[in-house]
């Protein structure tokens, strides 16, 4: 498997939003920026779950949804490129080394 940056992640996760709520991803930027960063943008869990969605397809990894995550894990842009992170770096056998 290709190393993903957290970088790559956060910008994958990004896109996603932007597809998800049907706005230019410039729209998602500004809108991040406008409440103090990644760790201020707060996401519904639908939201979540449909990004988690779009995420797993794009890295070929399957993500758990909302439903298996405690509130926190997904609150926020900044909690979904950590999961993702994590994720990525348990590997296939789906627990973190």
């Amino acid at each position: 498997m290709v190393a993903i940056s957290r970088s790559d992640i956060r910008e994958a996760i990004l896109d996603e939003l932007a597809d998800v709520e049907g706005v230019d991803r410039g729209d998602i930027d500004g809108a991040v920026g406008g409440v103090g960063g990644d760790e201020m943008y707060e996401l519904e869990s639908k939201t979540a779950e449909a990004v988690l969605a779009g995420v797993s397809a794009r890295f070929g990894v399957p993500l758990p949804g909302p439903a298996d995550l405690a509130p926190e894990q997904f609150a926020t842009v900044d909690a979904l490129v950590t999961l993702v992170v994590e994720k990525l770096a348990a590997g296939p056998e789906g627990d973190v080394a």
